[in-house]
Formats: structure tokens, sequence, C-alpha cells
């Protein structure tokens, strides 16, 4: 038998997925006390997007509210999700930016981190890992389920082996965030990633929209997890996670043991139901098993914004459309797995295809830009030369302030237009590509020839260049699209023209 732990998610996935992220600190205080005492290995409590709709629709402080609820529970380990590469938008976030949030957060009383990229940036992933460790803080390396054609066990397996590998990652979470995970599935998907593992411990994390995470979790256990994510019951199952107390119920009757003292579940769960039934959210929600759910697999924490966004604009009754649009547009945008930010941008998609009537126009089109810039500033240099023939000798030297700089808009896309091959539909165009080179260099130099000498002391010395670069399309369509049979049917120099 086995001795099971316990991650509470009341106060973050169960109030993302059932309050819309509207929990405000005195909603969850009065609860804190007995939350802090129930004997849980890790409470979660936030994250940047709940931090956004606290200021952007509550009017609140949310240093404030995680400094109130950090200090209410000081017996717990206090739990934070962070995406690798953005924090409160669906663009990127520089670094540097992340690491600062990291920090803030670690600083406010943080001490857990579960980091995930749906893209696997391991790099960059493993970069925040160590810049939690600067406070002692626990780093949790995420693998995101999704269900799809293309993504098999050792997809999943071999992000397993590459995060658990560093020293920095504590455990390694498999994360089903729309709960579609099956029995069969789980008897291949969680041995390959407990075996590559490296030993560390493995949590399981599944959102229960089809009603089946809480025997998911069962049969986990049985399979090696001793972590699971549950939540007090007013703010469980439905979208959010199963309940703390049937899976405490549960793994007893199996003859598994916990830390929990149950004696404090009522009053968590009476609190938590009060303040949501005032508040007029969703508290004691239940799913059944929906195949549409397994197709657009919109994932839980998702699924409370999206019912409060159509409701504000009265489309609450397109709900059923607009699922069945997103298990439509997930499959022709190549199966991206269902979280933040894809989840949202697929979201997004399809309601735009319902409102217009034109299902994404004529193309699928994605516009990127790109600007690096790389400064050396203050850099010593020498440069001796000498012509002896001529009894000719010359010495420069200085600070040099370089500054390159690259500027690349494009946009990549598929064209829908009927009758195209597969070499014919993917195509890239360029709308401008720009390259510079600025040098400044205080100067000083010396130049002997025989008897002559010259010297010039605090010269200056600038340089500027400017490349635009003209990508030239072979066929000149008047859409500027290069398709990928032109891409490869030509050289670079066929298509580059540098000015």
């Amino acid at each position: 038998m086995a001795h099971i732990e316990f991650v509470d998610e009341t106060f973050r996935d169960g109030m993302q997925s059932l309050w819309g992220m509207r929990m405000q600190a005195g909603m969850a205080l009065p609860a804190a006390g007995d939350l802090d005492q129930t004997g849980f290995r890790r409470i979660e409590l936030t994250g940047s997007n709940h931090f956004e709709v606290l200021v952007r629709y509550c009017r609140e402080n949310p240093w404030q509210m995680l400094d109130a609820l950090v200090d209410a529970m000081p017996r717990t380990v206090i739990r934070s999700g962070m995406r690798s590469n953005a924090m409160a938008t669906f663009r990127t976030s520089p670094d540097a930016l992340m690491d600062a949030w990291m920090r803030q957060l670690c600083r406010h009383g943080c001490r857990s981190f579960w980091i995930y990229d749906l893209l696997y940036n391991v790099d960059k992933m493993l970069r925040l890992a160590r810049v939690a460790k600067e406070f002692g803080a626990e780093a949790v390396g995420s693998i995101m389920f999704t269900l799809s054609p293309v993504h098999d066990d050792a997809y999943f397996a071999a992000k397993a082996a590459a995060l658990s590998a560093s020293p920095d990652i504590d455990t390694i979470l498999l994360y089903d965030t729309a709960g579609v995970l099956s029995t069969e599935r789980l008897q291949t998907l969680l041995p390959a990633i407990i075996a590559s593992s490296n030993g560390k411990p493995v949590e399981f994390h599944a959102n229960n929209l089809l009603g089946q995470s809480t025997r998911n979790y069962l049969d986990a256990i049985a399979l090696g997890v001793d972590i699971v994510h549950t939540a007090s019951r007013p703010m469980a199952n439905g979208p959010s996670v199963p309940s703390t107390e049937i899976m405490a119920h549960n793994i007893e009757l199996l003859g598994h043991t916990h830390n929990l003292d149950k004696s404090r579940f009522k009053p968590v769960a009476d609190h938590m139901e009060r303040v949501g039934t005032a508040a007029g959210f969703l508290v004691n929600q239940h799913a059944e098993y929906d195949i549409l759910s397994i197709r657009h697999q919109i994932p839980g924490g998702m699924t409370g914004t999206l019912k409060a966004q159509l409701a504000q604009h009265g489309m609450s009754d397109r709900l059923d459309d607009v699922l069945r649009e997103v298990a439509l547009v997930r499959a022709e945008l190549g199966y991206p797995g269902m979280a933040t930010p894809f989840s949202q941008l697929v979201g997004i998609q399809s309601v735009l295809n319902l409102v217009t009537g034109d299902r994404y126009g004529d193309e699928i089109r994605f516009d990127v830009v790109l600007d690096a810039q790389h400064l050396l500033a203050n850099q010593p240099f020498a440069v001796p030369a000498s012509a002896n023939g001529l009894a000719l000798t010359a010495d420069a030297n200085g600070k040099l302030d370089l500054n390159a700089a690259l500027h690349l808009d494009f946009s990549f896309g598929i064209d829908l237009a009927e009758g195209l091959a597969p070499e014919e539909r993917f195509f890239v165009s360029f709308d401008d590509f720009k390259a510079s080179v600025t040098a400044n260099a205080a100067l000083n130099f010396g130049l002997a020839l025989g008897f002559l000498d010259a010297t010039v002391t605090g010269g200056t010395f600038n340089l500027n260049a400017f490349l635009d670069i003209g990508v030239l399309n072979p066929d000149g369509d008047g859409a500027g699209h290069i398709t990928l049979s032109e891409l490869l049917g030509t050289t670079v120099e066929g298509m580059v023209d540098p000015t």
C-alpha cells in the first residue's frame, strides 16, 4: 500500500475553473486557517492571470492578497504556476522579466512552482527552476497532456526525461487539462513517464470535465503516482479537479494512507459554498461523459471564463456551436496542446469563425515580427601594423561602441483555396527585412614613416551601415506568397535582393 500526498487546488484551479479567477482575499481568508492545518503537501494559490483579473476586474492589489493568504497559512508550502515565457499576456515576455517575476513571488512567500511550456522550451523552464533555487524553492517540471494522433507516449516520456535530468527539478507533474486520459492510455503513458523521470516523484493533476478523473487518480496511484491534486468539494469537479473528500475516502478503502485531518474538510467546504453562492459563482459542480469534450479538449481553467465571456456578449445560447467549432479548429491547426495560450487562441478563432460566418477567410495566416539587437559598449581595441620594407609602422587603439540590429517582419500560413497540392498550400511572405550596424570609436592613432612621425589623440570614428533586404517572389503573385514548392525550387541567390 502507498502513502498518498495531496496538493490543494481550492484557491487556484478550483476558483479559476468555477469562479473565473474572481477570488479575492476576503473570500478566501476565513477558510485559510483550516486549509493550512489540513495537512496538504502544498497549497496552490495564484498565477499571473489571477493577478491580471484582480487588477482589471476586481480592483484589488494582488500582492496584498498574496501576502494576506501566505501569512494566514504559515504551516504549508505555497505553490504558484508559471508559464516559462510569458506573464499576463499571450505574447512572450523577456527572460529578465520572467526571472524578476519568479523572484518577486518568492519574496512574497511562494516556495513551490509548477513550470510549463506547451512548446517545451526546456532551456527556459530550467532557467526559471534555477532562479527558484536561489530562494530554496521547489521546481516542478510539467508535462501538459493532450490527446491527439501525433502526441504518443514516447513524446511525453522524452519531455519528462529532459526535465528530470536537471538537478533543479524536484518533481514531474502530469497535467491533464481536459480530463481526457482513459484507463487504457494511463496504463502505457504513466509507466513511460515514471521510467523516464530519473527516480523523481510524479504528480498527477486532471480536471474532471468528463467525470472520470477520480477513477483516473486511483488508476494512477496503482501505477506508482503518490501525489494527487484535489479541491474542497464545493470548488471541485466539473471543470475543476476531483474533491479532496472523495479521494481521501477512496484511498482509505483501498488501504492507502494519508496525512489529512478530515475534521478540517467541512469548515472549508461550508465557507467556500456560502461565499460562492452569495457571489453568484459556480459551486458543487459535476460533469457527464461528453464525447465532444474529448474532441475540443478546452481545459477546465478556461471553461468558466469562456462561458462568462459568451454571456457578456449575449452568446450563451451558442456555447455548443462554439465547442463544436473548437473541435474542428483544433484538428485543422494540427492538434496544439490545449492550455494557455493555445487553448485561448483556438477558442478565439472559433468564435470569430462563427460570428463572421467566414471560417478563417481565405487563409490561415500567422504574422511574426522579430527584432534583435546586440550592443557591445566601451570595448578596448588595439591594431598594430607595419611594413618593414617601407620603414612604416602604425598603431591604433581606443574604445569602441558597436550596435548591430536585425528587424524581420514576415508571415506564414496555409492557403485554403480548393484544389491545391500540399506543397502549394504552405506559404511565407516577407514584409520587411532590415539589418544595420553602427560603430562609434574614440581613437588614438600613430604613424611613423622613416623620420616622419604623426599622432592623433582623442579622435573619433563613426560608421553607419544599413541593409534593406528584399525577398523576391519567384512567381510574382499579387498576394506575395512564396510557396513551399518555390522555396524548395529556388536558390537563396535567386530570392534575396540586398540594397
